[in-house]
């Protein structure tokens, strides 16, 4: 007798956020009485390519398929197509816009996991907090593709906090795609369009990580403040060294956990809590280590 088998819907293979999710699933879903299959899109960095493949993940034999859309539209089709055999599916942060698929409801569902918006303020509220004093409050956004919903709300709630500030002008905004190279030379001419910007706040760290490969050559680590999300690998390393000063950090393992707790809970009928189930918070130089320890802490008091 086969277990409930399900499908995983991923972003960018490259991306190191992407990976870490994919060995989380592959790890815990046998936990949860899963048989797990992660997809990467049928090409990189390419919405049409995700919507391909989601289209033949619903030719499979699958009782359940969890999504992360790279934008707000262009997994809708092949939502339905899913829905349509009966199948539900999970959207990873409700990502995509809701008034495309209000027919593809129940089986489709929105899972809220993380608070996007709020990380556009907590690391905004950082960059304030380090700038204090300073003098210029001129800051720059770096935002992802233009319709990926986290990279809205994320740039959102960083250009309110900015707003409420009077001590802070946010000087430029816009999108490089969560492409490290496209992020280092938008940096790099956005610093020599305006070379009073002190703070950059980058919805995600592969885009953090172009804008310090743009500030070496031309600043110390002190110099300019550089703030993504997600806290990749990379992200740890160069913030222990001083490159980065912080990235609003959330656990992968806990989204995970979340998505596969809620598919089993969709399976037998129950309604999921309309409330966002993982926390986020800043990391830095200071707490970096502290927060790898909490980490620890309560896995183990999780798999107690």
């Amino acid at each position: 007798m086969r277990g409930i088998r399900i499908a995983v819907l991923l972003g960018e293979r490259t991306n190191p956020f992407w990976t870490e999710m994919k060995h989380h699933y592959e790890l815990l879903a046998p936990q949860k009485g899963f048989e797990i299959e992660c997809f990467w899109p049928f090409e990189e960095m390419d919405e049409r390519a995700q919507q391909r493949r989601l289209e033949a993940i619903a030719e499979l034999d699958f009782d359940g398929v969890v999504i992360n859309p790279m934008s707000d539209q262009n997994l809708v089709e092949g939502i339905f197509a899913v829905v349509e055999k009966g199948i539900p599916v999970i959207d990873v942060g409700e990502k995509t816009r809701q008034t495309s698929v209000e027919k593809a409801k129940p089986f489709y569902v929105p899972l809220k996991t993380v608070d996007f918006y709020q990380q556009g303020v907590l690391g905004a509220t950082y960059i304030m907090e380090q700038l204090q004093g300073v003098g210029s409050g001129h800051v720059a956004i770096m935002e992802g593709r233009k319709r990926a919903f986290q990279s809205l709300r994320r740039s959102q709630g960083a250009a309110d906090t900015f707003h409420q500030n009077p001590s802070f002008s946010l000087v430029r905004r816009g999108p490089a795609d969560f492409d490290r190279r496209l992020a280092k030379d938008l940096a790099k001419v956005w610093i020599e369009e305006i070379p009073s910007i002190k703070a950059f706040f980058c919805v995600n760290d592969t885009m953090a990580l172009g804008v310090v490969d743009a500030l070496r050559p031309l600043h110390g680590p002190d110099e300019m403040i550089v703030v993504g999300v997600d806290l990749i690998p990379e992200s740890v390393e160069a913030i222990r060294k001083g490159l980065l000063h912080a990235s609003v950090a959330f656990s992968t393992e806990a989204v995970v956990r979340l998505v596969l707790e809620s598919m089993k809970k969709i399976l037998k009928g129950e309604k999921l809590p309309d409330r966002f189930g993982v926390e986020s918070r800043v990391v830095d130089r200071n707490n970096v280590d502290a927060y790898f320890e909490d980490r620890t802490e309560k896995r183990k008091e999780i798999q107690q």
